[in-house]
């Protein structure tokens, strides 16, 4: 496995670049792959993770289903373990051994509530999203559950698609905050 070194100001900030287009034919073809035969499409399924990968499963279990290796790296300087980066189709995060959230980018496709998520203009979620426990409207995203499912986007468009096993990012959160207070004396 290749070990990459990416590294962030904040922790756990999509790696995103570019506005997101649109594919007609991932909407159309839920078997959708990449042109190596990897999966491109997932459905997420609150609190479980998608439909083909889960959260608790091992790397291995995931490099099965992905069908590609991933690269290594720490996306922020407190990071206690590598996340794995599946050809920019997504991040894998894991506590030990077992995947506890997942952090899609394109060209994977990912769908809610049968609706496709990624290059659609943020703002179109807000309904959506005004449903779910713990939603709030940001700048650059929109956030459900305090955080364990959020959309993201530096412009209006949807870039990634964050989910967390139930608590992870409240925990993380906190976990992220005390480092950030120790070393630089100051708190988010």
């Amino acid at each position: 496995m290749e070990l990459i070194n990416y590294t962030h100001d904040l922790p756990n900030l999509p790696r995103c670049y570019g506005i997101v287009f649109y594919c007609m034919d991932c909407v159309e073809n839920t078997s959708h792959k990449d042109k190596e035969g990897v999966k491109l499409n997932f459905n997420i399924v609150l609190f479980e993770g998608t439909d083909s990968i889960k959260f608790g499963m091992t790397h291995e279990e995931i490099r099965a289903i992905l069908g590609i290796e991933p690269h290594l790296f720490k996306k922020g300087e407190f990071d206690l373990d590598m996340t794995e980066a599946y050809k920019d189709i997504c991040h894998v995060f894991y506590e030990g051994s077992v995947c506890v959230a997942f952090e899609f980018y394109t060209p994977s496709q990912v769908f809610y509530d049968n609706t496709q998520l990624m290059g659609q203009e943020r703002k179109s979620f807000e309904s959506l999203f005004s449903k779910l426990e713990g939603y709030k409207w940001k700048t650059d995203s929109l956030n459900a559950f305090d955080g364990d499912f959020s959309i993201w986007g530096r412009f209006e468009y949807v870039e990634s698609v964050y989910i967390n096993r139930k608590g992870y990012f409240a925990e993380g959160y906190e976990y992220y905050r005390k480092k950030y207070a120790e070393k630089y004396g100051m708190s988010f």
